[in-house]
């Protein structure tokens, strides 16, 4: 019974490990493409911060990243832009924040088709099977395809939310009345809150979460 209660909390390592790994890809990708998208369409503000890079410590923001962690929602260090570059500042303030949620789409359907071609049924160990390094290295490839399918669609979904920081704020706001949008700003905090609370009690998770297993194909163990 130890041993097999080892087994399982290695193997739940394994998943933890693998999950904070998909985190990082999927954050600083996102964010990575956004900054390049900006910065393609004149603005040098994203080039000036250090933000077109691969680097995760400047794209990982410690709430969000937590987030993210715990319940699957969550989001990136903001990106800064200067409208104000570009040459037709509605569609292009468009491209930059729709760019990285077509990524998060591309990245999670993608990550989805090799669950089910690649990795089918060679990813989870039984819980009683003795540990080994293809176990080990087997679980890992699984559960990080399985959560990179997953995480991305949920950034996705999550930043087409009209709240700041996430993306559908900024492409709200193109749509509607200035005076609306000093009323939202007012609110973002609260806003921001509400997001965040029906995320942890797994409120999204009845509305985005049927949407994210028919999309990757993940078991709910990974939602």
């Amino acid at each position: 019974m130890r041993a097999l209660t080892k087994i399982g909390l290695l193997y739940t390592a394994v998943f933890v490990v693998a999950k904070a790994a998909a985190i990082v890809v999927a954050v600083t990708l996102r964010e990575c493409v956004k900054a390049y998208a900006s910065s393609s369409l004149g603005d040098p503000l994203p080039g000036r911060n250090g933000r077109i890079t691969l680097n995760p410590l400047k794209h990982l923001e410690p709430v969000g990243a937590f987030l993210l962690l715990v319940c699957g929602y969550g989001w990136g260090q903001p990106v800064q832009t200067s409208p104000m570059f570009y040459r037709n500042k509605r569609r292009d303030t468009l491209i930059t924040h729709l760019t990285p949620i077509l990524v998060n789409l591309a990245l999670g359907l993608g990550s989805g088709l090799a669950l089910r071609f690649v990795f089918s049924g060679s990813g989870l160990p039984s819980e009683y099977d003795a540990v080994s390094a293809a176990g080990l290295a087997a679980a890992f490839g699984y559960s990080f395809m399985a959560y990179m399918a997953v995480i991305n669609v949920k950034l996705a979904l999550f930043n087409l939310i009209p709240v700041y920081p996430m993306d559908g704020a900024r492409i709200l706001a193109l749509f509607i009345k200035p005076s609306t949008q000093v009323g939202l700003a007012k609110m973002e905090t609260i806003l921001l809150f509400i997001a965040c609370a029906a995320a942890a009690f797994g409120y999204l998770d009845m509305v985005f979460g049927p949407v994210v297993s028919g999309l990757t194909g993940a078991s709910y163990l990974f939602m």
